[in-house]
């Protein structure tokens, strides 16, 4: 049975709770499971944010940011977590264009709706772990991580050690190893004992990037490859 995580931001309770209510109504006619985060403004929820949920349900009209507001920030932190707006008014959902939503929920839910827009969702969901899993072999066993929950890959005392948002896992093989497995992921290799997913990169300095909070050096004959991802990544985003 498969764990898919949630989050739900919305400032209304009745509202949260009719989610969850909608959402065990989908459990019980399909082989996965929630594990669901509730979130009352977009601030709260961006506030200690980690790549860790599967899909967001998101209410456009929050009081001190906007759902779509939320969402643009979101996206700079998460590009490929599954967002579906709930409204009152069908006339904002326009919005999800710009961050890239997948679909739209009109208050009051209608479950029967609800459950048709989240079978989609999972699809979606199903499709991204698919295409997108890392198994990292450890020395006790190995470790399945979505690819976008991988935050950087490093060489230390000659082990590989992969940085995700569920903990850090060493590994045998090489840095070689790791960025073959990686290559069209998101990944660039930044020096001869760091590779980066391009997506979590924060700041950069004329020797050095930041990652999820981590400062890693970028050496020179690997900093133009590293600028011209870069740049090309977010070509790709806009």
């Amino acid at each position: 049975m498969r764990t898919v995580r949630i989050a739900i931001v919305e400032d209304e309770a009745s509202a949260r709770e009719r989610i969850r209510e909608c959402l065990e109504y989908v459990e019980t006619d399909s082989d996965v499971r929630f594990t669901i985060s509730e979130f009352s403004s977009g601030i709260a929820f961006l506030d200690s944010y980690k790549a860790e949920y599967d899909i967001v349900f998101m209410d456009i009209q929050m009081p001190g940011m906007t759902g779509v507001d939320c969402a643009h920030t979101l996206r700079e932190k998460d590009p490929s977590v599954i967002l579906i707006f709930v409204t009152n008014m069908a006339q904002f959902a326009i919005s999800g264009y710009e961050v890239d939503a997948l679909d739209f929920i009109l208050k009051p839910i209608n479950k029967y709706s609800f459950a048709m827009k989240v079978r989609r969702a999972l699809a979606r969901v199903n499709t991204q772990s698919d295409e997108a899993n890392i198994v990292i072999r450890t020395r006790d066993s190995s470790v399945v991580v979505p690819g976008r929950d991988l935050y950087y890959v490093d060489v230390k005392d000659h082990d590989v050690v992969y940085h995700s948002a569920r903990g850090d896992f060493r590994a045998y093989g090489s840095l070689r190893d790791a960025e073959n497995e990686l290559t069209g992921k998101g990944f660039v290799r930044i020096s001869a004992w760091a590779l980066v997913n391009l997506q979590y990169v924060e700041e950069i300095y004329p020797e050095e990037v930041i990652v999820a909070g981590a400062r890693l050096r970028v050496t020179r004959n690997r900093k133009k490859d590293f600028l011209d991802a870069f740049s090309l990544f977010l070509g790709r985003r806009s």
